[in-house]
């Protein structure tokens, strides 16, 4: 009977799916407000995570967004994203150790997939996070995973929309919720958060029409040469430790393969000061350049605007000591003087980036960098 029940749920998602889907030909909203509930669990992520996970987490989200119309050639490109923002509320299991969590998150999302009833999308949002009960070696131990109270929040979600009346939807979602402050303040595994979410979303004054689908131009420039400096504290694993910088400079070559997309593949390097001091301290035989990488980096960037998400993936030529991942990756989001695409003028633009080896986040750095 489950079996049954399966495909006669995926044959429902696809008859929604069945036709091509013109967004003119359907009612929808300027902007939308939604309200959803997460059920799930934190999971360890480490052999050093220290507190066992006994009980489930929830958390309440409120969203507004604004649905995109393609004013702007990099909408339409991008299938008419919403963009918006969240509320997110959270009481974790093992209330005692991980407390309640707060964040505000800027989110994009994307639809992979839409149909006369159903959608499917993917929403990714960076954000600000607040934890009321980080380590304290007095009152909470236990807790090794979190040593701050602001944390960064990024999120991804996959989920499908139901259109049940034009103004209104239901919705359900897998998630993926990381809290962590990259290692400004030991410790620092992270929290990460694993939910199934289900809500609704109203959808006021839905009208047909309104959008733009001319043809989408090609970028005026295509070869880049892109050079970045940015700076990174963090406190050398040490709980209320001295915080140390890491300077890291980049150079890549990147190729713009439409108006809101280009890859890029180059060289970066760090200079860490808090292995220096460590090494010229405690460590006997070991020369101080080993307090620097040097890695070949490859990545893609994504534009809405002059806003860009980055994703690369370094691999290391130059390890420093005590570093045994081989290859590292790293999330950012910048701001750039110029919108991408529509001029040939060279460029500043300003990132934050978070550095990470596998499941856990090794530092932010912030920075900036020159578009040729």
């Amino acid at each position: 009977m489950r079996l049954v029940g399966l495909l006669l749920f995926f044959s429902f998602v696809f008859q929604g799916f069945g036709q091509k889907y013109n967004p003119n030909d359907y009612e929808h909203p300027s902007m939308n407000i939604s309200g959803s509930y997460y059920y799930g669990v934190i999971f360890k992520h480490s052999s050093k995570f220290i507190p066992d996970i006994t009980e489930k987490s929830h958390a309440f989200e409120l969203t507004v967004s604004r649905v995109t119309k393609g004013e702007k050639a990099w909408q339409r490109k991008l299938n008419y994203p919403e963009i918006g923002g969240a509320f997110f509320v959270a009481r974790f299991g093992n209330h005692e150790i991980f407390g309640n969590a707060y964040a505000l998150i800027p989110f994009t999302k994307f639809w992979l997939k839409r149909g006369k009833n159903i959608d499917f999308y993917l929403r990714t949002g960076f954000g600000l996070g607040y934890l009321n009960r980080p380590y304290n070696r007095v009152s909470n131990p236990t807790n090794n995973v979190i040593g701050s109270k602001v944390n960064n929040c990024t999120q991804f979600s996959l989920g499908l929309d139901y259109k049940v009346h034009k103004e209104l939807t239901l919705f359900s979602a897998l998630n993926f919720t990381h809290f962590s402050n990259a290692s400004f303040q030991s410790p620092n595994l992270g929290i990460n958060y694993v939910a199934f979410s289900t809500g609704f979303r109203y959808l006021p004054n839905s009208q047909k029409g309104n959008y733009n689908q001319e043809l989408i131009p090609k970028p005026i420039q295509k070869n880049f040469f892109r050079l970045n400096y940015a700076m990174a504290f963090y406190d050398n694993r040490t709980p209320g430790g001295p915080k140390y910088p890491i300077y890291v400079m980049s150079a890549a070559y990147s190729r713009a393969t439409s108006i809101n997309n280009r890859v890029f593949a180059g060289l970066n390097y760090a200079f860490d000061v808090g292995k220096r001091e460590y090494i010229s301290q405690f460590v006997v035989g070991i020369d101080p350049i080993k307090a620097s990488d040097l890695s070949v980096i490859v990545g893609d960037e994504i534009f809405l605007g002059r806003v860009s998400f980055d994703a690369l993936l370094g691999v290391y030529l130059l390890k420093a000591y005590d570093s045994k991942p081989p290859v590292f990756a790293k999330l950012g989001l910048n701001y750039h003087a110029v919108q991408f695409g529509e001029s040939k003028e060279k460029s500043l633009f300003f990132g934050i980036h978070m550095k990470t080896h596998y499941s856990v986040a090794q530092h932010f750095d912030l920075g900036v960098g020159l578009n040729l």
